[in-house]
């Protein structure tokens, strides 16, 4: 048997594939984020207002693009390093530092959002769509609960054990909808995170008369099904285990 957290990563892979593709573009595709980082920028700011977020004192929009195989040869390290860079379009709040090195979260300097200029620009705008939602009083709630290291730990421990304990204490085989639904549950703070992002990225592809496309929009769905896919297989592999220890518990009487 696959062990379960090798097929959830699995199928969260699966989900992101059109996402990576994108991201490991070398030469602008079409729709790409280059030509739209002007058009968006406003929207952007047009969105912010839009939501009542608040303000961010510093935008970068900072441009990572995969290296040639030619760059990896010339310097390995860096260029696997770089390769995983572009792997993923990232956002990122930047904090002053304290004297002891921690971040100073009274501190926030801005946002960074790191981009690749070849993919397609519905891509950047779900990236801008996190820097909007987490300047909102909701959004930045659960932007705080899935940036919790302790939180997010136990929360990954609790989706595994889970559906192997209720699959075992629960008599039958007809357990898989409730461990999913459990697993979903706990995941709830990154599925938020990510539909409010979308969301926001849909608005501002509007707003910038760039109207997402089927193909735009399957793509932002496969993101946000990728963070769907993993705790969902999980909780079915936990479930297939836990129903082998359940054999000898009588049924409950009615």
């Amino acid at each position: 048997m696959i062990h379960p957290i090798i097929a959830s990563q699995a199928a969260a892979l699966a989900s992101s594939a059109p996402i990576i593709r994108e991201n490991f573009r070398t030469k602008p595709g079409p729709n790409n984020a280059g030509d739209a980082k002007m058009q968006l920028a406003q929207a952007m700011a047009d969105r912010m207002t839009q939501v009542n977020a608040a303000d961010i004192p510093k935008l970068k929009l900072n441009p990572v693009v995969r290296p040639s195989m030619d760059e990896i040869k010339a310097n390995p390290l860096q260029g696997i390093r770089d390769t995983f860079a572009a792997l993923n379009s990232t956002h990122g709040n930047e904090y002053e530092l304290n004297p002891d090195g921690s971040l100073n979260k009274d501190k926030f300097l801005g946002e960074t959002i790191n981009y690749n200029p070849n993919a397609d620009r519905a891509i950047m705008a779900h990236e801008m769509g996190h820097a909007v939602s987490a300047k909102t009083k909701i959004g930045g709630a659960i932007r705080n609960l899935r940036d919790n290291p302790k939180l997010t730990l136990a929360l990954a421990a609790a989706a595994g054990i889970l559906p192997v304990g209720a699959a075992a204490l629960s008599p039958g085989d007809d357990d898989y909808d409730t461990a999913i639904a459990g697993s979903l549950a706990l995941a709830t703070p990154v599925l938020i995170d990510e539909a409010l992002a979308t969301k926001n990225a849909l608005a501002m592809m509007e707003t910038a008369d760039m109207r997402a496309n089927l193909g735009q929009r399957g793509k932002l769905a496969g993101g946000l099904l990728s963070y769907i896919a993993g705790p969902a297989v999980l909780a079915s592999m936990g479930t297939a285990i836990g129903n082998q220890f359940d054999e000898d518990i009588p049924p409950t009487a009615m």
